[in-house]
């Protein structure tokens, strides 16, 4: 059972791509922010999750903040 719903995940993420619901890296890009200065940019969302994640942990006492910007596209 548990199975046939990982293959059904996949499945809808297939269809997802191919719709292009999920693909749009160019219109956004993922901003970080420690103390309101501008750290990092980037285009993929778990990149940046995990990268202000790392920062979170390692700067505890810092305001680090992730944000969503658009491109000039």
């Amino acid at each position: 059972m548990l199975a046939e719903h990982a293959c059904l995940g996949r499945q809808l993420m297939g269809c997802l791509m191919k719709n292009g619901i999920v693909a749009h890296p160019h219109h956004v890009c993922y901003v970080l922010r420690i103390d309101g200065r501008l750290n990092s940019k980037h285009r993929c969302f778990v990149d940046a999750l995990r990268a202000c994640l790392q920062l979170k942990d390692q700067f505890p006492r810092h305001d680090i903040k992730m944000s969503v910007a658009k491109t000039k596209n």
